[in-house]
């Protein structure tokens, strides 16, 4: 959106001028400037009089109190709005897809919906996490929002509205009382849709009539079944119409729109084996697993270390000595034989009664506990028709095969044959060699033995030659700095023979400890990132105003049939493809609430309201009371203070 110089106009401002508009954008002049710029927030007062609402939101510095009482500096989100006349606007066409629209501010409170007129301020969230992060201090939140009318912790926010960006910090609280259907979504014709698309700055959400043109069931069943599968050269997020991010440590944002490589249409119709209940079907579980209380033994001495040291273990191991201290310590000969033959930490009582109960036998002793991670799933088929169809001047045929080949593209690759590779691993330790082999193996290979032999004495009278060169050059030095009692002098010298280097360098790191007494005996595998790794993308329902989108689907199989009857081109008419899709990555609460939010995040917001509570944060008790967590205060404190905030 192009900026305007009226920031600093009053509350009723300048009026603005109409320049034209396409769907809900509107494009506008400031009368000042001269500057356009494009909008949604057109408000209808009268049938051909229209004003623009423009919110300004700004971060304000703030003083409040911690919970010790202590005054804290934070910012909060300052909201004004400022009203401008629109000249020139065009009335309102008499169209069911665009009713007028009130001035909702004019509403009395039997007009609101059940989420009333008071807006809350969301969570605000300090980001940059280093010194030399430029976003270091900086506050973001998901801006205003409205208490839940269902929930007494949460706000709710309601992102899925064309024309609203996941960066506006508005409530929308106005467009609650009234059905969604405005803004030209009550009509999703293919003409609307492809028209809308072009509105949008996003390459990713396109649509041509083309895509339209040979499906099977277009103008059957309303688009507000519509189903779009697309594929992306690069994982894709939900959101495909705004997508804006921010880079770790840079506080401007860039945009990381991409065009789709190829989409498909069809329908939600169980008829058509695409039925609703099952695409929109999905499974969310904890993961539990039991615990079982159980007797443990306990070895009180080594079954490995003899404790009585190098001396005592001689004598252990030889008979005739062994036998003389037995008797020395007055041992029999049987129980000198016992002693012996029996090991360290034996247990006498459990190997004679190996059935035996310890403890007492009324007794609950299993306990279910949380286990780690959460458990997402969804998996479901779709199915898309294709019918042949006759266009002017081209070859249906040709034109069948160019929807077959698409559609391979959004299903499959192309790739090469590949025959297998060599990997080797190993050699870390006794595998790996420094040197290299004596002599020159090509030549033995073909036969050449004599020249494999003068070869194999070439590479020795070298190494030897090396060999002495590198020594005599360290004696040397060493013999200079011996004469001038030059300790650093002796150590250079050392180090500037590789023989040396590793005939004192290895004996010190055998004593001290090497590379791999830092570095441990493995190499930690990669950790897992939980970026998107999905290439394919859903859109559910009207794509203007999505009942849900998907992004990061993987596409586990895909299924082609042909159907006939054949074509005077000798053709078949119809094709049928399946398809099998799963997310790559199990989504948590706020995930799932932001595909059906357009993708623009979660439903439930948590305010900036002291003795707010995040619903998500509870307590999770371990098998042991959670004294394996270090917690300090009791369980009974903490529902105290929860019951009391």
């Amino acid at each position: 959106m192009a900026a305007s110089n009226t920031e600093n106009e009053p509350k009723k401002g300048n009026p603005v001028k109409y320049v034209s508009n396409q769907g809900p954008t509107y494009k506008l002049e400031n009368t000042a400037d001269g500057v356009q710029f494009e909008t949604t927030e057109v408000n209808y007062v009268t049938d051909d009089t229209a004003v623009w609402k423009r919110v300004v939101s700004t971060q304000v510095p703030v003083k409040k109190k911690d919970a010790n009482g202590k005054d804290v500096e934070t910012t909060e989100i300052k909201t004004e709005t400022f009203l401008h006349d629109i000249t020139g606007i065009p009335p309102i066409p008499p169209s069911p897809s665009s009713p007028p629209m009130v001035d909702r501010d004019k509403a009395d409170s039997n007009q609101l919906s059940i989420y009333g007129a008071l807006e809350e301020q969301s969570m605000n969230y300090k980001i940059g996490n280093s010194s030399t992060d430029s976003s270091k201090g900086r506050t973001i939140s998901a801006g205003l929002a409205m208490k839940s009318a269902f929930n007494d912790w949460t706000l709710y926010k309601y992102f899925n509205q064309p024309g609203i960006t996941a960066d506006n910090m508005n409530s929308f609280y106005k467009e609650y009382g009234q059905a969604v259907l405005t803004k030209g979504i009550l009509d999703p014709s293919a003409r609307n849709i492809v028209d809308y698309a072009n509105s949008l700055p996003s390459k990713g959400f396109a649509y041509k009539l083309t895509d339209f043109t040979q499906c099977e069931h277009y103008g059957q069943i309303s688009n507000d079944y519509m189903i779009t599968l697309r594929r992306f050269a690069y994982p894709i997020q939900d959101d495909i119409v705004n997508t804006v991010e921010f880079k770790v440590g840079n506080p401007q944002p860039f945009d990381i729109t991409q065009p789709d490589l190829a989409r498909a249409i069809t329908w939600m119709s169980p008829g058509l084996g695409n039925d609703i209940k099952e695409i929109l079907k999905f499974n969310v579980k904890y993961n539990w697993k039991e615990q079982t209380a159980e007797l443990q033994t306990i070895q009180t001495e080594s079954t490995t270390a003899n404790k009585r040291g190098m001396l005592g273990e001689f004598l252990d191991g030889n008979s005739v000595l062994s036998s003389i201290e037995a008797g020395l310590n007055g041992y029999t000969p049987a129980q000198a034989a016992v002693a012996n033959t029996q090991p360290n930490g034996y247990d006498s009582f459990g190997n004679t009664y190996p059935n035996h109960v310890f403890g007492p036998l009324n007794v609950i002793k299993k306990v279910t506990v949380r286990d780690q991670g959460l458990e997402f799933d969804q998996e479901f088929s779709l199915k898309f028709y294709y019918n042949i169809k006759a266009y002017p001047n081209t070859s249906p045929r040709i034109a069948f095969l160019d929807t077959l080949a698409n559609l391979l593209a959004l299903t499959y690759s192309t790739a090469p044959f590949w025959g297998g590779a060599t990997r080797y691993v190993g050699g870390g330790g006794g595998g790996k060699r420094t040197g290299k082999p004596f002599g020159d193996f090509s030549k033995l290979a073909s036969g050449d033995y004599a020249g494999f032999a003068q070869s194999l004495f070439g590479d020795i009278q070298k190494t030897v030659t090396a060999g002495g060169n590198d020594l005599m050059k360290a004696l040397g030095g060493m013999a200079d700095a011996v004469m001038n009692l030059d300790i650093a002098g002796v150590a250079n010298a050392v180090g500037d023979s590789k023989i040396l280097d590793n005939l004192v360098g290895g004996g010190l790191m055998k004593l001290f400890g090497g590379p791999q007494a830092a570095q441990g005996g493995q190499v930690a595998a990669a950790l897992l990132t939980g970026d998107p790794a999905g290439t394919w993308h859903l859109t559910i329902g009207n794509p203007i105003a999505p009942i849900a989108v998907i992004g990061d689907l993987a596409l586990t199989d895909a299924q082609f049939e042909m159907e006939g009857p054949l074509t005077l081109e000798g053709f078949p008419t119809k094709i049928v493809l399946t398809v099998k899709l799963k997310p790559s990555r199990p989504r948590d609460k706020a995930e799932i609430e932001s595909m059906f939010n357009a993708g623009r995040g979660r439903l439930y917001l948590q305010p900036e309201l002291d003795g707010a509570r995040d619903i998500n944060e509870v307590y999770d008790v371990s098998a042991y009371g959670n004294k394996d967590k270090g917690g300090s205060k009791s369980l009974k404190a903490r529902i105290s203070n929860f019951a009391a905030g």
